[in-house]
């Protein structure tokens, strides 16, 4: 079998199983909406056709088991983590304990962005059989995920606060102690509703 014929019967399956184009396009359209609403859409990312695209058809995971390993999943994702910590921050938490709904919502669309630049197709044939849909690029710097989405950050003109800097290099300190003990509340808000669009995401899947 071909490499194109592998690239292109692994898209159709991808797309197969989980959401459809409009599906896709109606998520990217309001997450580009949120972002717009709290001024994080700057005229550097804006004028990045490329990134866009590529964040618009960007898995969340790269293994099919993970439930998120499809085109538009990670938007998908940061919509439903976005929604958890809302409701997270409004409901469960005391008045007191509560975190700048701004702060929380910058966050929330922004911590996983990288991974529209780190995730590619996966072109390896006895890999795909596998369910690893897709891999991780070559040759990018070697940051994690948050890391890397920090410094997107500020490669698009888009400012950070100590909290928010510190809330989004969390999500790669999953079994960290002392993050989890210490964090700030933004971290820890961001990281349990990860653990539930993960989970919401994992259950859709076997479902399927």
């Amino acid at each position: 079998m071909g490499l194109f014929t592998i690239l292109v019967t692994n898209l159709f399956k991808i797309n197969k199983m989980k959401i459809t184009e409009e599906k896709i396009n109606l998520n990217f359209v309001r997450f580009i909406k949120m972002l717009k609403k709290y001024a994080l859409y700057t005229d550097e990312l804006d004028k990045d056709d490329q990134f866009n695209d590529l964040l618009k058809l960007a898995p969340s995971h790269t293994k099919d088991e993970t439930g998120g390993a499809y085109n538009g999943g990670l938007i998908e994702h940061i919509l439903l983590v976005t929604d958890y910590a809302k409701k997270l921050n409004e409901n469960l938490l005391k008045e007191d304990e509560r975190v700048d709904n701004k702060s929380l919502m910058k966050v929330c669309f922004l911590h996983q962005i990288s991974k529209a630049k780190e995730y590619r197709v996966n072109d390896v044939e006895w890999e795909i059989k596998k369910g690893n849909f897709y891999k991780f690029n070559d040759g990018l710097p070697a940051l994690k995920t948050g890391e890397y989405s920090a410094y997107l950050c500020s490669q698009y003109g888009i400012e950070l606060t100590e909290d928010e800097y510190e809330a989004i290099l969390s999500i790669d300190k999953e079994d960290d102690v002392q993050t989890k003990l210490f964090g700030n509340m933004l971290s820890r808000i961001l990281r349990v509703a990860n653990e539930f669009a993960n989970v919401e995401r994992k259950k859709n899947f076997i479902k399927k």
